[in-house]
């Protein structure tokens, strides 16, 4: 397996990296910056399609997912019931408040807890309609991405 993946080109590298729970952009973009040589708009794009992907894979499969892995025995089937219940309970609050706004801020930082995984799992969770997720996943996902770029290659490049 390790073989396979490192026979892959880099940008379908920086797509994967792109899509896993914990790294998203915060792990794709300076990866794909500092150890392939992209430009930062190469590395900006290819990781935020990849994170859309698999954001907008997420929104539209955790419920049916979470609804069979529910029904399955022992500690598998209570703990998905666990999460679910703490996620509504946590989130109900937030969603009243902002509505869509905190998917948005969900996705927007760029820190492990938050971003597109959880910002998908929320936004299904607690069904909000695609109209209004979709774009909060997207557009949360970009800045998370502008942040992630600006501190990889540091305000004064920019300026």
């Amino acid at each position: 397996m390790y073989h396979f993946f490192t026979a892959l080109p880099p940008e379908i590298k920086t797509f994967l990296l792109s899509m896993t729970p914990v790294g998203e952009l915060r792990l794709s973009i300076p990866w794909s910056i500092n150890y392939y040589d992209f430009s930062p708009f190469k590395a900006f794009l290819i990781s935020f399609i990849g994170n859309n992907f698999i954001n907008l894979f997420l929104f539209y499969l955790a419920l049916p997912i979470a609804n069979w892995l529910e029904k399955q025995p022992f500690f598998l089937g209570k703990f998905v019931a666990w999460a679910r219940e703490h996620l509504k309970k946590k989130g109900e609050k937030y969603l009243e408040k902002w509505g869509s706004w905190a998917i948005f801020i969900i996705c927007s930082i760029p820190l492990p807890g938050f971003g597109g995984w959880t910002g998908a799992g929320v936004a299904a969770f607690l069904g909000i309609h695609p109209k209004k997720a979709i774009p909060a996943l997207i557009g949360g996902t970009f800045i998370s991405g502008i942040i992630v770029l600006l501190s990889t290659l540091g305000l004064s490049s920019i300026f």
